[in-house]
C-alpha cells in the first residue's frame, strides 16, 4: 500500500524524502521543540533526522503509525510533522505534531490537526484520537481546543523529560463526538 498523501487548499501532508531531510534538522534543531516534544532531541542530528525517516517508513509498513511531513502546497515546502502513533488492539490513536517557527501562527497547526483528525475517523476508522501536550505549552492546547478536541484529563508528573517529571494535558475526541461536531459545523 503506498503512503497516503492527503491535500487542502494550501497544504500537503505526505511521505518525508531525503530531501526534507536538511529542512526537518533545521526547524527540528531548536530548544522550543526540543522543549515540547517528547522524542525530540536538542541537538536534533542528522542521524535524529534519518531515524524519523526511517520511523515513517516502518510505522505505515507494520500499521502502527502515520507520520506525515506537512508542506505548504505552492512550493512544496516542508514545515513540520503530524503523526498518528496506532493502538491497534482499542482502535485509538495518539496525535503528536510540531510545527517550525518560521510557520507558526499562521494557521497551519489547527489546520493540519483538523486533517488528520479526518484522516484518522474517516479513513482510518478510528474510535478514538488523543493527544497531550506539557502544560507550559499553552498554545498547544489552543491548537487542539480550536480543532474541536475536549479537554479531557491532567495527568500529573507523566512524563520524564530533561531529567524533568512533566504534567501533561490531554484531549480526546471519539469518532462520534468528531461525527456530531461536523454534522453541527460542517
Amino acid at each position: 500500500m503506498n503512503f497516503p498523501s492527503i491535500e487542502t487548499k494550501k497544504l500537503i501532508f505526505g511521505k518525508i524524502e531525503t530531501n526534507d531531510i536538511s529542512n526537518i534538522i533545521l526547524y527540528a534543531n531548536n530548544i522550543d521543540i526540543a522543549d515540547n516534544i517528547l522524542n525530540v532531541p536538542n541537538p536534533f542530528t542528522k542521524e535524529d533526522a534519518i531515524l524519523l525517516v526511517n520511523r515513517q517508513v516502518h510505522g505505515h509498513e507494520n500499521n502502527t503509525a502515520y507520520v506525515f511531513g506537512i508542506f505548504l502546497k505552492e512550493f512544496r515546502e516542508f514545515t513540520g510533522i503530524i503523526s498518528l502513533h496506532l493502538d491497534n488492539m482499542s482502535n485509538k490513536a495518539e496525535m503528536g505534531y510540531w510545527i517550525g517557527k518560521p510557520f507558526r501562527n499562521k494557521g497551519i497547526a489547527t489546520a493540519s490537526v483538523k486533517e488528520i483528525l479526518a484522516f484518522g475517523f474517516n479513513t482510518l476508522k478510528l474510535n478514538k484520537i488523543f493527544a497531550t501536550h506539557f502544560t507550559d505549552n499553552i498554545s498547544s492546547g489552543k491548537v487542539l481546543v480550536h480543532a474541536g478536541m475536549i479537554k479531557e484529563a491532567v495527568l500529573k508528573e507523566h512524563y520524564l523529560k530533561n531529567g524533568l517529571y512533566k504534567d501533561v494535558v490531554q484531549y480526546r475526541l471519539t469518532r462520534q463526538e468528531y461525527h456530531e461536531s461536523n454534522d453541527v459545523n460542517g
